[in-house]
This record gives structure tokens, C-alpha cells and sequence, in this order.
């Protein structure tokens, strides 16, 4: 949890664009990379998901007027549930399990989407609106393209503050994204992740 400039926040997240919200918005004084979430919603309000590169999951309140948002990722890694309470009050839950015993309405919060209060009252805003989402593709595979964006996304996924590894499924998928980690740990003077994988007898 976050507690900095009237705002306060929790999240599940990682923000791979911290830097340069960090140096846009400001953050907490934390070198975390989800320092950055109370601030960039401060200065983007409703349209602070949009900015955020990463997986996330994100409840932010403003002290001083009880407005509050609730956020989360595109494409739904992290996991964000809603509860309603007979009492009025509205909770929010990385799991299930802890919101069912006590509301007496629960839903997921889909991908894509946010809650917030305002002075209207509350609102679910999809703000994650792609425009392949009504497109069919037509272009052949470009596949330079392809692994230029691979690359890119492994690359964004490596940054890390603490040792970290790679689940080898035995498939072709996870073989390739260990390949590139390992290519631009070197690449980058950093220890390569150590990678794992599970066995069932027979």
C-alpha cells in the first residue's frame, strides 16, 4: 500500500513504463514501479489506465473527497473482483474468496475496464478499446515485424529488482521467450534467469 500527497493506493501490478510516468506525474517516494499509480491518476483521472504499459490491478482513493477508482489491465492478468455489501459500501478483491463471505453481490471486473466514483456516482468505463477489437486482420504475417515484437516484449518483461526465472512447458513458446531472455541478459550484463520444469511420472 501507497499513502503519499492525499491519495492512498494498493495494487497487484507491474507498471513497465514507470520511468516515464515517474518522470511525467512524479510518484511516491519509493523507487517501486507502482509508486507511479497514485500520481499518473491524479493527473490523468479516468484516462490514467490508457497510460499505464504493464499488468495490473489498482484501487486508488482520494483522502479529501472519498473519490476513488479501481482499475484493471487490458488483457487481464492480474485479477480484480467487486463486491457489494448490504450495507452500501462497495469492496474490491485481487481474489474471490475474500469478498463472498461478506457481500452479497460479487463480479469480476472485466479486463479492460475501470470503477469509479464521481459526483454523477458510480461507473464501469471500458477504457481498453483497441480498433482490432471490430477489424478484421487482412495483412500477411509480417514476420520481422513478429519478432521485433517479441523481442520488445520480453525485453519490457525482464525488468526486475529481484532474481526471477522461466517455466519451461517443454513447448516451443516458453523455449523461445527463455532464448531471448537469456540473449538480452547477456546483452545487457545481467545474470540470466535460471529456468524450471515439472515432471509427472510417466
Amino acid at each position: 500500500p501507497f499513502v503519499a500527497g492525499g491519495l492512498a493506493w494498493v495494487s497487484n501490478a507491474e507498471i513497465f513504463n514507470h520511468q516515464e510516468l515517474r518522470g511525467r506525474f512524479g510518484a511516491a517516494a519509493s523507487n517501486s514501479d507502482c509508486a507511479v499509480l497514485g500520481p499518473t491518476w491524479r493527473g490523468l483521472g479516468d484516462a490514467a489506465p490508457a497510460a499505464l504499459d504493464g499488468q495490473f490491478a489498482w484501487v486508488c482513493l482520494e483522502e479529501a473527497t472519498g473519490r476513488w477508482i479501481a482499475a484493471r489491465d487490458h488483457a487481464g492478468v492480474s485479477p480484480l473482483y467487486v463486491g457489494w455489501h448490504d450495507d452500501g459500501t462497495i469492496w474490491f478483491a485481487s481474489e474471490l474468496k475474500a469478498l463472498v463471505d461478506d457481500c452479497s453481490r460479487v463480479e469480476v471486473v472485466p479486463p479492460g475496464h475501470s470503477w469509479s466514483s464521481d459526483r454523477d456516482g458510480l461507473r464501469l468505463l471500458k477504457w481498453y478499446a483497441p480498433r482490432w477489437e471490430h477489424e478484421t486482420p487482412r495483412a500477411p504475417a509480417h514476420l520481422p515485424r513478429l519478432r521485433h515484437a517479441l523481442i520488445a516484449a520480453v525485453r519490457k518483461r525482464i525488468m526486475s529488482d529481484v532474481p526471477w526465472g522461466v517455466l519451461l512447458s517443454g513447448g516451443v513458446d516458453s523455449s523461445i521467450v527463455a532464448s531471448v531472455a537469456v540473449r538480452l541478459c547477456r546483452e545487457q550484463g545481467a545474470e540470466p534467469p535460471r529456468s524450471f520444469a515439472i515432471g509427472l511420472e510417466g
